[in-house]
């Protein structure tokens, strides 16, 4: 059972029927509001939850948490204002809950690359998708630029987290285990400096999803030289347990109460896939290279989610 059950269900259910009200009469434009509303709005407390598996080692508990939290995250209907890259630090997540297999599922391969959004998106996502469709095939994008820019970008001054997560990257598609090692030591060590909420420096998710990964796509020879050490945000035993079980289809960690129970289906339906979109093409008020640009077509994306519930 939860332990913050008791406390947070209460008080979501008072915001989610104030929520539902807005919808009287609209049951499409309510699971459509749906989507955003739980971003924002949370029957459990992930801090508590977090403090409880790891006190009594329940694994699978904590990672059911992480997909509850993940998924909720991957809900279309708050747009990044970025490309696919804006889904970067949620693929490593997903990576960490679920396994590789989802994140393959939810980026295709003709996304392509991508070309909008924050620096440390961009390369990690062009990285993950070299690695997705790239890596001991016949290459689809152009390896050798995105190995060399993102390179480029761990010489800058960029926080050191940033900087680690894109070089374990770069070290894994080039099978270099030393320096996979130092970069998640310093993931790990980098991570406690980023400004975050309080549950989620509380273990270092995305660092298992880097693990993962590298369990995936990294020779075995090659894995077996890595070595992690235990942190106040990385912890061996949960990571143990992760890697023994490959891809997962995790259960939900706390249930949605009634009468919000079609947020069960929304959360357990599959994610994505990812659709992007040159969103303000042809529209005169936005600039030639506004206009040309790609974002994530959130609106597309929440249809094709809708159309999978049955509710």
């Amino acid at each position: 059972m939860s332990v913050s059950a008791d406390a947070g269900v209460p008080r979501f259910l008072e915001r989610y029927q104030r929520f539902e009200k807005k919808y009287e009469g609209d049951p499409k434009g309510l699971l459509r509001g749906l989507m955003p509303f739980l971003q924002t709005a949370s029957h459990l407390d992930p801090e508590q939850e977090i403090a409880a598996c790891l006190e009594k080692k329940d694994w699978e508990r904590l990672n059911n948490l992480f997909f509850q939290l993940t998924r909720v995250s991957l809900l279309p209907g708050a747009p990044t204002g970025y490309d696919h890259s804006g889904r970067f630090l949620a693929m490593l997540d997903l990576a960490a809950c679920e396994g590789p297999g989802a994140v393959a599922r939810y980026l295709s391969p003709e996304l392509g690359l991508a070309k909008n959004g924050l620096a440390m998106y961009l390369h990690g996502m062009n990285l993950l998708l070299c690695l997705l469709y790239c890596k001991g095939k016949k290459a689809i994008y152009d390896v050798r630029k995105v190995l060399d820019d993102a390179e480029r970008f761990t010489q800058t001054k960029r926080p050191l987290w940033e900087r680690a997560v894109v070089q374990f990257l770069i070290c894994l598609y080039e099978d270099r285990p030393a320096g996979m090692r130092t970069a998640m030591k310093e993931v790990c060590a980098g991570y406690e400096q980023m400004t975050l909420p309080r549950y989620k420096k509380m273990q270092c998710l995305n660092a298992y999803g880097l693990v993962i990964l590298a369990r995936e796509f990294a020779p075995e020879e090659v894995f077996q030289e890595l070595r992690f050490g235990e942190g106040k945000n990385f912890s061996l035993g949960f990571l143990e347990w992760r890697l023994e079980k490959g891809e997962l289809t995790p259960a939900l960690y706390l249930p949605y109460p009634e009468p919000a129970g079609a947020a069960n289906l929304m959360v357990t339906a599959e994610p994505g896939p990812e659709r992007v979109a040159q969103l303000k093409l042809g529209d005169k008020r936005y600039s030639p290279r506004d206009q040309t640009t790609w974002y994530e077509d959130d609106k597309r994306m929440a249809e094709e989610l809708l159309s999978k519930l049955s509710v």
